[in-house]
């Protein structure tokens, strides 16, 4: 591990977010994260400078998988 990564939706979030599953685009640009304790997937950009939490997206009852596609495919 060379870096974390946090996937609070705050900082001051207490603890559970249980990351378990990750993808990233296939040009690089974005890291998704399930996050299990909280239902949502993380969308995340990240930079040599540090990665920068864009957003949260809601979803169904323990994400613990992900899978990306292509838009026309």
């Amino acid at each position: 591990m060379t870096n974390t990564i946090p996937v609070q939706p705050y900082s001051e979030a207490p603890l559970g977010t249980e990351p378990n599953a990750i993808a990233v685009s296939s040009d690089g640009t974005t890291l998704y994260v399930a996050n299990g304790a909280n239902n949502s997937i993380s969308v995340i950009q990240p930079s040599f400078q540090g990665a920068i939490l864009r957003g949260m997206i809601p979803v169904g009852w323990f994400p613990e998988a992900l899978a990306l596609t292509t838009a026309n495919g």
